[in-house]
């Protein structure tokens, strides 16, 4: 019966050197991992120890159930790295170190270093590359490892750890990168990324899209998690367009807690792209200067992102902030914002706590039981709205310096429902300028305050005049909306009734109408007009008054709820609302 030499490799958790295999500590030590590895039995759990070694080319991790540790000594790329055939061709393009295509392959007390490499021809560079082609890489682990400079590579990106498509469930937990742009990007479902810290001290080589515009990313990832992690930037030019912790193209069930992230002079804090049904719980985000007022976040769920959960966060800037951007810029889109406590500093130069803009995705927006102080001229709610998806905002408490708490930006169409409940302003100011109870039902716009909420898709609302002076007068309102006298007195009237719906404007254009059909075409301009105005037309209709646009092609044509019964000219112009006074007190 032949005999099988048992070796120290094939017994399960058994320990291989290195430099059994003729590595030498310092030294270029690629031959001599490869062939340690070469010697492990896939399966047989062995531990792998590396010296001190300087890789020339890229060492592909083949066994699985291996753990590889550098017992705290530091691995590098060579100056004169050169991808070797195993390197991937991933859609980064990148170099890296090692290339895992096992399951269960584990990085323990492993110190990278990327100072002495040298920038390659094409791609980036990245220390630990999980599931190149080829392998699945699942349930991997990189536990208490070490990474400084890994720096933006151009034209392609540079991460410190990458886990791709293949990276079921892998894991990324107790881990330093200093001078890591790119910290790690999880691809594959269920990746977690826990108790990391990432501290950027100088400005990295420039890269403007993909993997490496984030500290941590999530991307395409399922059921994934980066939690109780910092990002510390101290850098004057980092992050650049990106964020320091990102969830991107396509990420769904993930969750983003208990995180801290310092420094923000341009990028975005906490940046949710193309994702949906996230929860982002309990994180703290301090910002410093931004470069771009308007641009720059401390938070941003974007236009392509829904049904996400953004509660229990601190967003703070300090005291001494010069420009100031947005604390939370959202999306409707179904999102959920609540909670939060937006402590806004000094700022001379601000646009808005909450910035809110219509999604591409349709959905209510819920902005529930929020702390918002803006410093100086801030906003505490910004609204930019196309008029086609509503808005809920319940038990918020502004806390700042402006007159008006609530505004809206050039170009919104307030005319859909915007529910209001029980919202709360606490500065003087605003009591005394408005003469109206500390708890105030209102949406503010422009120079004259209104409070807007709707029930049964009617409005009633509090004003100090009525709803038909110059002092206000916008928007669509309906038969039957009521606005109550704020400041009622005895022998005035209790408030105003609308009797007849209508769109304060002063717009008209020149179309033609025709028979048989709603769309009135030909018209040069409908900048004026917005989806559910009231207009009038000057013929073609059987009523000419009170129809409704329901659609409107840019410049070319508007569609009305009516149908012309004669063709030819017909200029459609606002029909303002009649409000009539309800009896006295």
């Amino acid at each position: 019966m032949a005999l099988t030499k048992v070796t120290n490799s094939m017994i399960a958790g058994a320990d291989v050197y290195a430099i059994d295999f003729g590595a030498v500590d310092g030294a270029d030590n690629t031959a001599a991992i490869v062939a340690a590895l070469a010697s492990i039995v896939s399966g047989a759990g062995a531990v792998l120890h590396i010296p001190k070694s300087i890789i020339s080319a890229v060492i592909g991790v083949t066994k699985a159930d291996v753990t590889i540790t550098s017992d705290g000594q530091k691995i590098s790329f060579a100056a004169a790295f050169t991808p070797g055939a195993a390197s991937p061709t991933g859609p980064d393009g990148n170099n890296v170190l090692f290339a895992v295509s096992a399951d269960r392959v584990k990085f323990s007390n492993c110190s990278f270093n990327g100072t002495d490499f040298v920038t390659p021809t094409s791609g980036g560079m990245s220390f630990l590359w999980y599931a190149f082609t080829g392998g699945s890489a699942a349930y991997g682990q990189v536990d208490n490892c070490y990474f400084e400079d890994q720096k933006y590579l151009t034209p392609a990106n540079g991460v410190a750890i990458q886990g791709k498509s293949g990276a079921v469930g892998l894991k990324i937990t107790n881990c330093t990168f200093i001078n890591c742009a790119g910290s790690v990007s999880g691809h594959g479902q269920g990746t977690v990324i826990d108790n990391c810290f990432s501290y950027i001290t100088s400005a990295q080589l420039t890269n403007t899209a993909g993997t490496t515009d984030q500290a941590y990313g999530l991307d395409g990832c399922q059921g994934g998690s980066i939690t109780n992690c910092k990002v510390v930037r101290a850098s004057a030019a980092a992050p650049f367009s990106g964020a320091n912790i990102g969830f991107n193209s396509g990420s769904t069930d993930f969750t983003c807690a208990n995180n801290y992230i310092l420094g923000l002079t341009a990028g975005v804090g906490l940046f949710i792209r193309g994702s949906s049904y996230g929860s982002v719980v309990g994180n703290v985000i301090s910002g410093g200067d931004f470069v771009s007022v308007g641009v720059w976040a401390l938070a941003r769920i974007d236009t392509d992102s829904a049904q996400v959960v953004f509660a229990d966060n601190v967003l703070k800037s300090p005291p001494t902030t010069t420009n100031l951007g947005v604390g939370l810029d959202v999306y409707t889109g179904g999102n959920i914002v609540k909670n939060n406590m937006f402590a806004l500093g000094s700022a001379t130069n601000v646009k808005s706590g909450i910035s809110v803009r219509e999604a591409a995705t349709p959905g209510v927006l819920l902005i529930d039981g929020n702390n918002i102080t803006c410093a100086n001229t801030g906003i505490e709610l910004l609204v930019v709205l196309n008029g086609t998806q509503p808005i809920s905002l319940k038990n918020n408490i502004y806390a700042g310096l402006m007159t008006t708490p609530y505004n809206t930006s050039a170009g919104s169409n307030l005319n859909i429902p915007i529910y209001v409940e029980q919202e709360v302003y606490t500065d003087p100011a605003v009591m005394l300028t408005y003469n109206i109870p500390k708890f105030l039902y209102g949406f503010a716009s422009g120079q004259m305050a209104n409070y807007l909420f709707k029930i049964n898709q009617r409005s009633e609302f509090y004003s100090v005049v009525p709803p038909s002076t110059g002092a206000w007068s916008y928007g669509s309102w309906n038969l039957g909306d009521t606005c109550w006298k704020a400041n009622a007195t005895v022998g005035q009237p209790v408030g105003w009734k609308c009797t007849v719906a209508g769109t304060y404007g002063t717009a008209t254009e020149a179309g033609t109408a025709t028979s048989g059909s709603k769309v009135i075409t030909a018209l040069a301009d409908t900048s004026d007009f917005n989806i559910g105005d009231y207009v009038n037309a000057s013929a073609g209709f059987a009523t000419l008054t009170a129809l409704t646009i329901t659609a409107i092609v840019a410049n070319t044509s508007i569609t009305v709820n009516r149908t012309a019964n004669a063709s030819g000219a017909s200029t459609l112009s606002h029909l303002a609302p009649t409000w009539t006074a309800m009896a006295n007190l």
